[in-house]
């Protein structure tokens, strides 16, 4: 579902997974059955929406980092300008 969201590899996925789970303060699994939840219309609480967006930021500027330092290399990139798939649910709607 990440890897939709935010078109990038499962590591990636995961690494934003542990940074909304630690910064929350909130179990991985939890953050993770809330994400799935989003899709039969359940709103994410404020907290994970608030670490979710700040985790999605950071990983688009160290993508963005990233290629400026090896700008022919676009392996492991994960880019968010393109349109999110899932916009119609609580998670989509994050990024647009």
């Amino acid at each position: 579902m990440v890897m939709a969201l935010a078109p990038c590899s499962s590591e990636g996925a995961w690494d934003l997974l542990v940074d909304v789970s630690q910064h929350c303060n909130i179990k991985l699994r939890d953050v993770a059955a809330a994400l799935v939840a989003t899709t039969k219309d359940r709103m994410l609480s404020e907290p994970i929406q608030r670490e979710l967006r700040r985790a999605l930021r950071r990983l688009h500027a160290a993508d963005l980092r990233r290629r400026r330092a090896h700008p022919a290399d676009g392996s492991g990139s994960c880019e968010l300008s393109s349109p999110v798939p899932s916009s119609r649910t609580a998670v989509g709607r994050l990024c647009e």
